[in-house]
């Protein structure tokens, strides 16, 4: 799937130059503002934490952030976390975020995190946008999406909705799986897989693993408290599924529109060193097996969870 590009550089070029003749500031951290409409004040303001580890995947990037760019009756902060990029790379994603995001009206703030060790920082990233996002108070909703990962137009606009109508802390969405062939910087959709049935399954499903992506739902942050939504650095795997359930413990969830098809978790078969922290469910040499940060993360976050006491609430358990 070939998303469009920004219609010429020298309109990207423009954005770059109103972003450095000086963007506002707030805490320390830039917050830049790409060209658009002036939203309404009060659709209700998202941030949506993207998290970057492989510069050499820009055009990937490029593709994510139009995705949001694309959404519709709601109003974006994009926080895109780097993982220890040097200078010029994070100037060369500062610009490409900004091209992606012009004519959106969205802001966005672009946060390196240094990384000398070279370690997996994928739940420090996390955790920087979750606590940059409370300290901030500019939004009472969160969610995130993976880089290589993109959705449709409505998405934003889906998963905010429960949050609006009642006490719900978090509301998710259908991801469907996409086998995407990638070459000289361009995707190409091959095939689609329901592989999570998520529209088949409620918050209770949660007991027996995880069926939520992580760009799959959006957190009520004015409901929760912050000390919940902290990712366990110490899990190799499933630091969301961990998450997940300790919300879950407290708050309900919603699956008002758990039949809504908002997105695709891409699958690419043929980037060298791959993307994917699973097997792609798309391929047929080899059967699936988990490796041992799978088996260990997963004995963690069930001894932890076991035994959890969880709170009904009307709407969780909707009828099929």
């Amino acid at each position: 799937m070939r998303m469009k590009r920004p219609a010429s550089t020298k309109r990207s070029a423009r954005v770059e130059d109103r972003a450095a003749k000086g963007p506002a500031k707030k805490s320390g951290q830039d917050i830049l503002h790409a060209s658009g409409p002036v939203h309404d004040p009060n659709l209700p303001l998202i941030t949506v934490g993207v998290r970057f580890h492989d510069f050499g995947k820009m055009a990937l990037l490029e593709r994510c952030l139009q995705s949001i760019a694309a959404q519709a009756g709601v109003r974006v902060h994009v926080h895109l976390a780097l993982q220890g990029f040097s200078k010029p790379e994070q100037a060369t994603c500062r610009a490409a975020a900004l091209a992606a995001l012009d004519g959106s009206g969205f802001t966005i703030e672009i946060d390196s995190l240094p990384n000398p060790k070279r370690a997996d920082l994928r739940s420090r990233l996390l955790n920087r946008i979750v606590e940059r996002h409370y300290a901030q108070r500019m939004a009472e909703f969160l969610c995130f999406i993976d880089f290589d990962d993109i959705w449709f137009q409505h998405a934003l606009q889906v998963l905010v909705e429960p949050l609006l109508m009642a006490d719900f802390a978090v509301s998710y969405a259908d991801i469907h799986c996409a086998d995407v062939y990638y070459d000289d910087g361009q995707t190409y959709l091959r095939n689609v897989k329901d592989v999570f049935h998520i529209s088949q399954k409620t918050k209770r499903d949660l007991l027996r693993g995880n069926f939520l992506p992580l760009h799959s739902y959006m957190f009520h942050t004015g409901r929760i408290d912050q000390s919940l939504l902290r990712y366990d650095e110490s899990l190799e795997r499933l630091e969301d599924f961990d998450v997940l359930l300790a919300i879950a413990a407290h708050h309900p969830f919603s699956g008002l529109h758990r039949d809504r098809l908002i997105g695709f978790y891409n699958f690419y078969q043929t980037v060298e060193g791959g993307l994917n922290t699973t097997q792609s469910v798309f391929a047929t040499a080899e059967p699936d097996r988990k490796d041992d940060k799978w088996i260990n993360a997963t004995k963690t976050v069930i001894s932890r969870h076991a035994g959890t006491k969880w709170q009904d609430f009307w709407g969780e358990e909707w009828q099929i």
